[in-house]
Protein backbone atom coordinates (compact mmCIF):
# COMPACT_ATOMS: atom_id res chain seq x y z
CA UNK A 1 0.00 0.00 0.00
CA UNK A 2 1.52 3.68 -1.40
CA UNK A 3 1.50 4.96 2.57
CA UNK A 4 1.25 8.35 0.46
CA UNK A 5 -2.28 7.43 0.10
CA UNK A 6 -3.36 5.36 2.53
CA UNK A 7 -7.03 3.22 2.90
CA UNK A 8 -9.65 6.16 4.52
CA UNK A 9 -11.76 4.68 6.94
CA UNK A 10 -15.14 7.09 8.35
CA UNK A 11 -16.34 5.56 11.86
CA UNK A 12 -18.14 8.00 13.77
CA UNK A 13 -18.15 10.67 11.33
CA UNK A 14 -14.50 11.20 11.24
CA UNK A 15 -11.53 10.27 9.30
CA UNK A 16 -9.32 7.76 10.16
CA UNK A 17 -6.19 6.51 8.22
CA UNK A 18 -5.25 2.91 7.94
CA UNK A 19 -1.53 3.05 7.51
CA UNK A 20 0.15 -0.80 7.33
CA UNK A 21 2.68 -1.72 10.40
CA UNK A 22 4.60 -4.40 11.49
CA UNK A 23 3.40 -7.00 14.24
CA UNK A 24 5.68 -6.83 17.24
CA UNK A 25 5.37 -10.13 19.52
CA UNK A 26 6.12 -8.65 22.90
CA UNK A 27 2.98 -8.69 24.88
CA UNK A 28 2.15 -6.41 27.31
CA UNK A 29 -1.13 -6.44 29.62
CA UNK A 30 -3.74 -4.16 28.80
CA UNK A 31 -3.58 -0.71 31.10
CA UNK A 32 -6.83 -0.61 33.08
CA UNK A 33 -8.74 2.77 32.56
CA UNK A 34 -10.25 4.34 35.36
CA UNK A 35 -14.09 5.29 36.08
CA UNK A 36 -13.75 8.23 34.81
CA UNK A 37 -11.97 7.62 31.55
CA UNK A 38 -12.95 8.45 28.18
CA UNK A 39 -12.29 5.05 26.73
CA UNK A 40 -15.08 3.16 27.62
CA UNK A 41 -17.03 3.03 24.41
CA UNK A 42 -19.44 5.84 25.70
CA UNK A 43 -20.35 3.91 29.05
CA UNK A 44 -22.05 0.99 27.44
CA UNK A 45 -18.90 -1.53 28.77
CA UNK A 46 -21.21 -3.49 31.53
CA UNK A 47 -19.14 -4.52 34.71
CA UNK A 48 -19.93 -8.29 35.41
CA UNK A 49 -18.99 -11.09 38.19
CA UNK A 50 -16.15 -12.54 35.75
CA UNK A 51 -15.16 -9.08 34.55
CA UNK A 52 -16.68 -6.56 31.77
CA UNK A 53 -19.21 -6.82 28.59
CA UNK A 54 -19.89 -4.97 25.80
CA UNK A 55 -22.45 -5.49 23.38
CA UNK A 56 -22.90 -4.22 19.84
CA UNK A 57 -25.35 -4.54 17.08
CA UNK A 58 -23.65 -5.68 14.01
CA UNK A 59 -25.22 -6.43 10.59
CA UNK A 60 -25.18 -10.54 9.89
CA UNK A 61 -23.69 -9.58 6.74
CA UNK A 62 -20.39 -8.40 7.90
CA UNK A 63 -19.73 -11.38 10.47
CA UNK A 64 -17.88 -13.55 7.87
CA UNK A 65 -15.60 -10.26 8.07
CA UNK A 66 -14.91 -10.37 11.82
CA UNK A 67 -14.37 -13.88 11.77
CA UNK A 68 -12.18 -14.13 8.74
CA UNK A 69 -10.46 -17.23 7.47
CA UNK A 70 -11.05 -20.14 9.22
CA UNK A 71 -11.68 -17.64 12.56
CA UNK A 72 -8.09 -16.11 12.01
CA UNK A 73 -9.11 -12.74 12.12
CA UNK A 74 -11.68 -13.07 15.56
CA UNK A 75 -8.87 -15.26 17.09
CA UNK A 76 -6.17 -12.57 16.73
CA UNK A 77 -8.58 -9.69 18.13
CA UNK A 78 -9.22 -11.87 20.93
CA UNK A 79 -5.43 -12.96 21.67
CA UNK A 80 -4.54 -9.54 21.40
CA UNK A 81 -7.05 -7.77 23.21
CA UNK A 82 -7.23 -10.83 26.08
CA UNK A 83 -11.45 -11.11 25.11
CA UNK A 84 -13.93 -12.81 23.87
CA UNK A 85 -15.83 -12.28 21.25
CA UNK A 86 -19.50 -14.36 20.51
CA UNK A 87 -20.85 -13.97 17.43
CA UNK A 88 -24.21 -15.12 16.79
CA UNK A 89 -24.76 -18.44 14.86
CA UNK A 90 -26.31 -19.01 11.04
CA UNK A 91 -29.93 -17.72 11.40
CA UNK A 92 -29.54 -16.79 15.39
CA UNK A 93 -30.42 -12.70 15.96
CA UNK A 94 -28.64 -10.97 18.64
CA UNK A 95 -26.10 -8.40 19.49
CA UNK A 96 -22.09 -9.88 19.10
CA UNK A 97 -20.70 -9.65 22.51
CA UNK A 98 -17.36 -9.12 23.82
CA UNK A 99 -15.96 -10.20 27.02
CA UNK A 100 -12.74 -9.80 28.88
CA UNK A 101 -11.61 -9.52 32.36
CA UNK A 102 -9.94 -5.83 31.65
CA UNK A 103 -12.43 -2.65 30.36
CA UNK A 104 -9.59 -1.43 28.41
CA UNK A 105 -9.44 -5.55 26.02
CA UNK A 106 -13.22 -4.97 25.67
CA UNK A 107 -12.87 -1.63 24.25
CA UNK A 108 -10.02 -2.38 21.85
CA UNK A 109 -11.89 -5.24 20.52
CA UNK A 110 -15.05 -3.09 19.97
CA UNK A 111 -12.48 -0.78 18.25
CA UNK A 112 -10.89 -3.20 16.41
CA UNK A 113 -14.56 -4.55 14.91
CA UNK A 114 -15.52 -1.39 14.08
CA UNK A 115 -13.14 -0.48 12.20
CA UNK A 116 -13.37 -4.18 10.52
CA UNK A 117 -17.82 -3.55 9.43
CA UNK A 118 -16.83 0.23 8.24
CA UNK A 119 -14.17 -0.71 5.73
CA UNK A 120 -15.97 -4.14 4.91
CA UNK A 121 -19.40 -2.17 4.27
CA UNK A 122 -17.87 -1.25 1.12
CA UNK A 123 -17.39 -4.55 -0.07
CA UNK A 124 -21.28 -5.44 0.27
CA UNK A 125 -23.55 -4.29 -2.76
CA UNK A 126 -26.74 -2.41 -1.40
CA UNK A 127 -29.98 -3.91 -0.97
CA UNK A 128 -32.92 -1.52 0.11
CA UNK A 129 -33.32 2.03 -0.64
CA UNK A 130 -35.70 4.97 -0.09
CA UNK A 131 -38.62 5.93 -2.92
CA UNK A 132 -41.58 7.64 -3.37
CA UNK A 133 -44.18 5.36 -4.89
CA UNK A 134 -45.76 6.94 -7.89
CA UNK A 135 -47.20 3.89 -9.56
CA UNK A 136 -50.61 4.02 -8.13
CA UNK A 137 -51.22 8.01 -9.20
CA UNK A 138 -51.43 7.59 -13.17
CA UNK A 139 -47.54 7.93 -13.52
CA UNK A 140 -47.96 4.78 -15.80
CA UNK A 141 -50.28 5.88 -18.28
CA UNK A 142 -47.67 9.30 -18.41
CA UNK A 143 -44.72 6.89 -19.07
CA UNK A 144 -46.77 5.15 -21.69
CA UNK A 145 -47.65 8.54 -23.61
CA UNK A 146 -43.98 9.62 -23.35
CA UNK A 147 -42.93 6.23 -25.18
CA UNK A 148 -45.43 7.05 -28.02
CA UNK A 149 -43.93 10.82 -28.15
CA UNK A 150 -40.52 9.52 -28.08
CA UNK A 151 -41.16 7.08 -31.06
CA UNK A 152 -43.34 9.36 -32.92
CA UNK A 153 -40.91 12.09 -32.79
CA UNK A 154 -37.60 10.60 -32.94
CA UNK A 155 -38.00 7.62 -34.81
CA UNK A 156 -40.60 8.17 -37.69
CA UNK A 157 -38.41 7.09 -40.84
CA UNK A 158 -37.20 3.28 -41.95
CA UNK A 159 -33.21 2.90 -40.16
CA UNK A 160 -32.40 1.49 -43.52
CA UNK A 161 -33.63 4.57 -45.50
CA UNK A 162 -32.03 6.75 -43.19
CA UNK A 163 -28.93 5.72 -43.31
CA UNK A 164 -28.63 5.80 -47.35
CA UNK A 165 -30.17 9.31 -46.86
CA UNK A 166 -27.23 10.30 -44.95
CA UNK A 167 -24.35 8.42 -47.33
CA UNK A 168 -26.01 9.90 -50.61
CA UNK A 169 -26.02 13.42 -48.44
CA UNK A 170 -22.09 12.95 -47.77
CA UNK A 171 -20.96 11.90 -51.07
CA UNK A 172 -23.16 14.66 -52.57
CA UNK A 173 -21.22 17.23 -54.35
CA UNK A 174 -18.50 15.96 -52.84
CA UNK A 175 -19.41 17.32 -49.43
CA UNK A 176 -17.32 14.49 -47.36
CA UNK A 177 -14.35 15.85 -49.07
CA UNK A 178 -15.29 20.06 -48.50
CA UNK A 179 -16.15 18.92 -44.88
CA UNK A 180 -12.44 17.35 -44.48
CA UNK A 181 -11.17 19.68 -45.90
CA UNK A 182 -12.26 22.48 -43.81
CA UNK A 183 -11.78 20.67 -40.18
CA UNK A 184 -9.10 18.50 -40.59
CA UNK A 185 -6.65 21.27 -42.63
CA UNK A 186 -5.67 17.96 -44.69
CA UNK A 187 -3.76 16.96 -41.57
CA UNK A 188 -3.78 13.60 -40.60
CA UNK A 189 -5.13 12.37 -37.13
CA UNK A 190 -3.74 10.42 -34.64
CA UNK A 191 -5.57 9.90 -31.44
CA UNK A 192 -4.95 8.10 -28.35
CA UNK A 193 -7.47 5.49 -26.71
CA UNK A 194 -6.38 6.12 -23.14
CA UNK A 195 -9.58 4.94 -19.77
CA UNK A 196 -12.46 3.72 -19.88
CA UNK A 197 -15.36 5.01 -18.75
CA UNK A 198 -19.24 3.96 -18.39
CA UNK A 199 -22.46 5.40 -18.34
CA UNK A 200 -24.32 3.44 -15.73
CA UNK A 201 -24.65 4.17 -11.59
CA UNK A 202 -24.20 0.69 -11.16
CA UNK A 203 -21.27 -1.48 -12.74
CA UNK A 204 -22.59 -4.39 -12.41
CA UNK A 205 -24.92 -3.82 -14.80
CA UNK A 206 -22.91 -2.29 -17.47
CA UNK A 207 -22.75 -3.35 -20.79
CA UNK A 208 -20.77 -0.88 -22.88
CA UNK A 209 -17.70 0.52 -21.90
CA UNK A 210 -16.49 3.70 -23.67
CA UNK A 211 -13.39 4.71 -24.49
CA UNK A 212 -11.62 8.10 -23.58
CA UNK A 213 -10.56 9.65 -26.33
CA UNK A 214 -7.62 12.74 -27.14
CA UNK A 215 -5.94 13.63 -29.88
CA UNK A 216 -2.48 13.79 -29.57
CA UNK A 217 -1.94 17.45 -31.08
CA UNK A 218 -4.13 18.77 -28.49
CA UNK A 219 -6.70 20.33 -31.14
CA UNK A 220 -10.30 19.88 -31.57
CA UNK A 221 -10.53 18.74 -35.04
CA UNK A 222 -12.06 15.61 -34.81
CA UNK A 223 -14.98 17.38 -32.79
CA UNK A 224 -14.99 19.92 -35.48
CA UNK A 225 -15.44 17.41 -38.01
CA UNK A 226 -18.45 15.25 -35.87
CA UNK A 227 -19.99 18.68 -35.65
CA UNK A 228 -19.71 19.56 -39.10
CA UNK A 229 -21.20 16.26 -39.98
CA UNK A 230 -23.94 16.70 -37.77
CA UNK A 231 -25.06 20.34 -38.87
CA UNK A 232 -25.17 18.55 -42.49
CA UNK A 233 -27.60 15.99 -41.55
CA UNK A 234 -29.75 18.34 -39.17
CA UNK A 235 -30.02 21.09 -42.51
CA UNK A 236 -31.45 18.70 -44.65
CA UNK A 237 -33.99 17.46 -42.44
CA UNK A 238 -31.64 13.93 -41.63
CA UNK A 239 -31.57 14.05 -38.19
CA UNK A 240 -32.27 16.34 -34.89
CA UNK A 241 -29.76 18.14 -33.14
CA UNK A 242 -30.87 17.66 -29.98
CA UNK A 243 -33.71 15.38 -29.05
CA UNK A 244 -33.91 16.08 -24.98
CA UNK A 245 -35.09 19.99 -26.15
CA UNK A 246 -38.07 17.84 -27.72
CA UNK A 247 -38.89 16.73 -24.26
CA UNK A 248 -37.95 19.42 -21.84
CA UNK A 249 -41.53 20.88 -21.88
CA UNK A 250 -43.47 17.28 -21.45
CA UNK A 251 -45.20 17.63 -17.89
CA UNK A 252 -45.78 14.04 -16.16
CA UNK A 253 -48.31 15.14 -14.24
CA UNK A 254 -48.97 16.64 -10.45
CA UNK A 255 -48.90 13.96 -7.35
CA UNK A 256 -48.84 14.12 -3.86
CA UNK A 257 -46.27 11.91 -1.82
CA UNK A 258 -48.13 9.91 0.41
CA UNK A 259 -45.78 7.44 1.58
CA UNK A 260 -42.36 6.25 1.84
CA UNK A 261 -41.20 3.08 0.63
CA UNK A 262 -37.85 1.22 1.57
CA UNK A 263 -37.78 -1.17 -1.42
CA UNK A 264 -36.11 -4.05 -1.58
CA UNK A 265 -33.06 -3.82 -4.53
CA UNK A 266 -33.43 -6.87 -7.39
CA UNK A 267 -36.91 -7.87 -5.84
CA UNK A 268 -40.36 -7.01 -7.42
CA UNK A 269 -44.44 -7.76 -6.78
CA UNK A 270 -46.46 -9.27 -9.22
CA UNK A 271 -47.03 -5.74 -11.29
CA UNK A 272 -43.34 -5.59 -11.55
CA UNK A 273 -42.60 -2.84 -9.23
CA UNK A 274 -40.14 -2.89 -6.13
CA UNK A 275 -41.34 -4.60 -3.48
CA UNK A 276 -41.67 -2.78 -0.52
CA UNK A 277 -40.05 -3.96 2.57
CA UNK A 278 -41.67 -1.20 5.03
CA UNK A 279 -43.81 1.75 4.45
CA UNK A 280 -43.80 5.46 6.07
CA UNK A 281 -46.79 6.85 5.47
CA UNK A 282 -46.57 11.11 4.33
CA UNK A 283 -48.95 13.73 5.60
Amino acid sequence: MDVMKPTLIYIGGRCHRKMPFEQRTEHREPLEQDNNGGSDAFGMVEKTEQGYKLCMQVPSLLYKFIIGKKGETKKKIEKETGTRIIIPRQGEFGDLVITGPQRSGVVGARSRIEVITESSRQKIPFTHFLSFPLHKNGMENKIDEFKVKVLKDCFERNASDFLSQCYQELVRQECHIILLNKHLQNRPVVVELKGVECMNDDPSEVDVLYAKVTTKDGSDRLQKLADGVVEKFVAHGLMKKEYEKLFEDFSFGEYHLDTIHLSTRGTYDADGHYECAAAVPLP
